[in-house]
Parts: C-alpha cells; sequence; structure tokens
C-alpha cells in the first residue's frame, strides 16, 4: 500500500480509511443472501403447490402458478384484509411471494446487484430495517389504492434500495466516484421494474410506496446522508430527525387512509391505471 507523504494525523486517517475499505470488501452480504434464498425457496413452494403447473402466458405472463396458491400463500388482497377477515400479515407476506419465473429473475438482480453493495456499507440490521418497511409500506399502499387486485412480490422492498441508494448518492454526489454511473444504473432498474409493475400479479404503487420509505430511511439511516467525516452536526442531525419523523407520518397516514377510505377508487379513478395493463384476460377480470 503507497503511503501518501504528511504528518502523522494525515497518515493516520489514511490508514484508518484503507482498513475500513479492506474490511467492507470482506464483510458477507448476510441478509441480502439470506432474504434471496428465501425467496427462492418459496418460489419453489409455490410450484410444488400447484404441481409444478404454469398458467397460459395470457393469464400470467410471469411464467407463474395461478391466483389461488398465491392467495393461499399470502398474496396482497384487500377484501382478506378488511371485511371480517383482517388478515393484516398479508401486508408482510407479499415481499417473499413472486407471480413467476421472470418476476422472480428480474427481483433477484437487481437486489444482489444493488443491496450487497448497500449491505456492506450499512450493515445487515439497517438493510434489513429499510428492506421490510419499505415492502410493507408498498403493500399498504398498494392495498389502499388497488383494493381489486392481487398483487405479489419483493418489489417494494426492492424499491426501498432503490430509493435509499438514491438519497445516498443524491447527497454525497461530490464526494462518490463515477457518480453519473450510479444514477444510471438506479435509473434502469427503476424503468424495467415500472414496467413489470403493468403486467399481472404486479403493482406500481408497492413500487412507489417502497421506494418513498426507503428515501426518507436513508436520512437517518445511512450515515453518510447525514454525517460529514464521521461527524453529525447540528443541521445534519435535524435532517436525520426530519427523514424518521417523514416516515412515520408516511406510515401512519397510509394506515390511516386505508381503514377510514375502504374504497379509493372513488376518489382517485385514474389510479389503477399506473398497473395491470387491460391487454390481459386476468387484468380485464379484476379491474373491469
Amino acid at each position: 500500500v503507497r503511503v501518501p507523504k504528511g504528518g502523522r494525523e494525515e497518515d493516520e486517517t489514511f490508514y484508518l480509511k484503507t482498513r475500513k475499505r479492506q474490511k467492507l470488501n470482506r464483510y458477507w452480504p448476510v441478509f441480502i443472501i439470506l432474504v434471496s434464498l428465501a425467496d427462492v425457496i418459496v418460489f419453489v413452494v409455490e410450484m410444488w403447490k400447484s404441481q409444478w403447473h404454469f398458467e397460459p402466458i395470457s393469464v400470467n405472463p410471469m411464467l407463474g402458478p395461478n391466483t389461488t396458491i398465491l392467495l393461499d400463500l399470502g398474496a396482497k388482497y384487500t377484501p382478506y384484509m378488511r371485511n371480517g377477515k383482517k388478515e393484516y400479515w398479508r401486508m408482510v407476506t407479499p415481499v417473499f411471494l413472486h407471480a413467476g419465473v421472470f418476476h422472480l429473475l428480474l427481483n433477484l438482480v437487481c437486489q444482489l446487484w444493488m443491496g450487497i453493495p448497500l449491505e456492506r456499507r450499512i450493515g445487515w440490521y439497517r438493510i434489513g430495517f429499510v428492506y421490510l418497511i419499505s415492502g410493507i409500506n408498498g403493500n399498504i399502499l398498494s392495498a389502499t389504492f388497488l383494493p381489486s387486485l392481487l398483487s405479489v412480490g419483493a418489489s417494494g422492498a426492492l424499491f426501498g434500495i432503490f430509493g435509499i441508494n438514491l438519497a445516498e448518492l443524491l447527497t454525497n454526489w461530490n464526494r462518490i466516484k463515477s457518480p453519473l454511473k450510479g444514477l444510471i444504473t438506479i435509473t434502469f432498474c427503476v424503468i424495467i421494474s415500472l414496467a413489470i409493475g403493468l403486467l399481472p400479479y404486479v403493482d406500481n404503487w408497492a413500487h412507489i410506496g417502497g421506494f418513498m420509505a426507503g428515501a426518507l430511511s436513508a436520512f437517518f439511516v445511512v450515515p453518510t446522508a447525514f454525517m460529514v467525516d464521521g461527524r453529525c452536526t447540528p443541521k445534519n442531525g435535524l435532517i436525520a430527525f426530519l427523514g424518521a419523523a417523514g416516515l412515520i407520518v408516511l406510515v401512519v397516514g397510509e394506515v390511516i387512509v386505508f381503514f377510514k377510505y375502504p374504497d379509493a377508487n372513488e376518489w382517485c379513478q385514474w389510479c389503477k391505471y399506473l398497473c395491470c395493463l387491460r391487454v390481459f384476460d386476468w387484468c380485464k377480470k379484476q379491474l373491469g
């Protein structure tokens, strides 16, 4: 390792940064790898329960099981979360379900591609928090604005990773090597995922909810988003506080809307057009 010329303080700073970089490269991204394995295992269970039968492309273009299997395993479906059943656990379980092979592979690629570097920077417990709160928040928003649509997928949680990466990138633009490359990568994954959100069993409201939760989480979860040279100034501390407060207001507000307005289509008739194109028979049946 080449040591820079300078005083003792400069040399110590150099060695500390070098050791930190080496430690990050050796860190095993436990959470992302385990949750990715869980996604694969759950999909195998989906196909096993469907007796390895794939629905026709006209019904499920993702190349996966039928609606009954997904519903039994915990897909997001608002009528089952209301109307006396109160199956609120469906706000969590869709994060680990996928509509088909194509859906699973796309999510895994983006999840591993962007999640592993992020976990190495912030640790498993931080990314675990962001992943779960983004997935749950996305499902709450989806259940509110698309009550008749059954949907699954880790895309809400994945958009939380997109959101936190974007917030960290923008707040550290001048300190990151090749920030434009990172912005292009995030933009590419977001565009592809939004396009996937127009297909059956996937919805863009979960994507939007996950992205908002992830972006707000960045300002109090990711140290580099609110700290300068390892120090938290009063100004940056305020930013972290506002980020945490914003996330709480977002989640609580969505929960209130979910229970107070059973049918969001009455006051947001255009919301359903963000998801599930009506060229598919399944979409025509579900959305009318």
